[in-house]
């Protein structure tokens, strides 16, 4: 493992959970491409810095993920936890979202 570090922020409601995982340099920028924009807000991706390893239990264990960023996102597909058609890109930011209903 490297010594790659991200942020995890676990937004809850009701009975379900969301965990959203980025590059930690990603806070406070924001990311445009055709009618798509991300703004990489504090209130929203800032949470607890975390390592590899952790990120990678959270990508495989949980059921919905927001993940953005480089290194989140190769993480997800060395693990083949998420696939190259999962991707979307915003600029040159790599996005993916799974949601299992």
């Amino acid at each position: 493992m490297s010594d790659n570090k991200f942020y995890l922020k676990i937004h809850k409601k009701l009975n379900s959970r969301v965990v959203s995982i980025c590059d930690k340099d990603l806070i406070n920028k924001t990311f445009e491409s055709d009618n798509i924009r991300i703004k990489m807000e504090e209130k929203f991706y800032k949470g607890e810095i975390i390592d590899e390893k952790i990120a990678l239990n959270y990508i495989k264990e949980e059921r919905n993920l927001n993940l953005v960023g480089k290194k989140i996102i190769s993480l997800g597909l060395k693990n083949n936890i998420i696939k190259k058609e999962d991707i979307i890109y915003v600029e040159d930011s790599p996005v993916v979202y799974l949601f299992t209903i």
